[in-house]
């Protein structure tokens, strides 16, 4: 008997509440902002190996290709080389 009421003494003593809340607390923030920048590092990889691809296979056009190939060029000018 003497055992549960220690155990009940224990379960009814609140003085580190306080600490454990806080401790809870901490820790449940910690996990959550570490799921978050897991998340986000995830699809920030992604989206920068498709532009890494992207980029890769894409050329550049100059500017007489350019020219030749629009319909119509008025209002614009050539700048100096």
């Amino acid at each position: 008997m003497t055992h549960r009421l220690k155990f009940s003494d224990f379960c009814l003593d609140d003085s580190g509440a306080v600490t454990t809340d806080w401790l809870v607390l901490t820790a449940a923030t910690f996990f959550l902002g570490a799921a978050v920048v897991w998340y986000v590092g995830e699809g920030a990889l992604t989206v920068g190996s498709r532009t890494d691809a992207a980029l890769a296979t894409g050329s550049i056009t100059g500017m007489d290709e350019l020219e030749s190939n629009t319909s119509s060029t008025e209002g614009f000018t050539r700048a100096p080389e």
